[in-house]
């Protein structure tokens, strides 16, 4: 099973940007996966794990349902911790 989630468009950490820009990031990223997938997406990974109150409301402002951050405890559905792959699978 796999399920394909947002990362924004250009990476940028997105607690040091502005409302307006963090807005536009979460929407069109999300957009335009949903034109090319031809489903929804309402799955979110903050860029470098980063998140803020202000990001987590504009994460549910603009659609998605939950999204993942390195915050060791998740303490709401838009702050969930996500898993490295990388510290899950040893070295060949």
């Amino acid at each position: 099973l796999v399920e394909i989630g947002s990362h924004t468009c250009r990476h940028l950490e997105l607690p040091r940007q502005g409302y307006a820009t963090i807005f536009r990031e979460l929407q069109l990223s999300r957009r335009q996966l949903e034109k090319m997938l031809q489903r929804t997406v309402d799955k979110l990974s903050y860029p470098y794990g980063a998140s803020s109150p202000m990001t987590r409301f504009l994460a549910r402002m603009a659609g998605y349902s939950c999204a993942y951050g390195t915050s060791p405890q998740g303490d709401s559905r838009y702050n969930l911790p996500r898993v490295s792959l990388a510290e899950l699978i040893p070295d060949a």
